[in-house]
């Protein structure tokens, strides 16, 4: 079995292209549990509910307009449309397209070192999992 490279990842925020700054991502997914034991049960007994899912994302701080700064920054509490291409562009590789609630932004200044950013974002809704043709 091949495996994919996290180099070839290809990342949308808000309809601009934020992969030349960014070195790292992660999707979370959970979903809640319900406790459904009842009297006369000798082990637990659980339900699964409504499912969550997390994103976040970060990477080297750059100037200019086209930066993280100047790009995700103003969209702290908005809600925006997110492309997440895991193995790169190209035809039958997996596309995931979704809509983020951008909880927070960070910015972290090293004396002696690069200075970084990175953003976490709720999914709002249902992930689209698609092929690339």
């Amino acid at each position: 079995m091949p495996n994919a490279h996290g180099k070839n990842t290809v990342l949308t925020i808000a309809a601009q292209v934020v992969t030349t700054y960014t070195n790292t991502s992660e999707f979370t997914n959970e979903a809640d549990e319900h406790d459904t034991t009842v009297y006369g049960m000798d082990d637990a007994d659980y339900d699964g509910g409504i499912r969550r899912h997390g994103f976040t994302c970060g990477g080297f701080y750059a100037t200019g307009a086209t930066g993280p700064h100047t790009i995700l920054r103003p969209l702290i509490g908005t809600k925006v449309a997110i492309v997440r291409k895991a193995e790169g562009t190209g035809t039958g590789k997996p596309n995931e397209a979704f809509t983020a609630l951008m909880t927070k932004y960070v910015e972290t200044n090293p004396a002696a070192d690069m200075v970084t950013w990175s953003a976490e974002f709720r999914v709002a809704g249902a992930i689209v999992h698609t092929t690339q043709v």
